[in-house]
């Protein structure tokens, strides 16, 4: 199963976003990406099922809280 990063630039951030994931149901889980993911060493991403991809995209932006960028992993 192909997971998606969605990057942000702070942990706090990214604990945010996991939050409100896993608040409506979307199993989400916080991880430091590749160098190559991040393209700055000063990022952390949130790890979604590409199968749950769109639901967190609307999710995530009906909240205000939209990602640097999601790479498909």
């Amino acid at each position: 199963m192909n997971s998606v990063y969605l990057t942000s630039r702070s942990i706090t951030y990214a604990q945010r976003m996991e939050k409100v994931l896993k608040r409506n149901g979307i199993a989400a889980r916080i991880e430091r990406p590749e160098l190559q993911i991040a393209e700055r060493g000063c990022a952390y991403a949130v790890v979604v099922s590409e199968s749950f991809f769109a639901e967190a995209a609307e999710v995530l932006r009906y909240n205000g809280l939209l990602p640097v960028k999601a790479v498909m992993h």
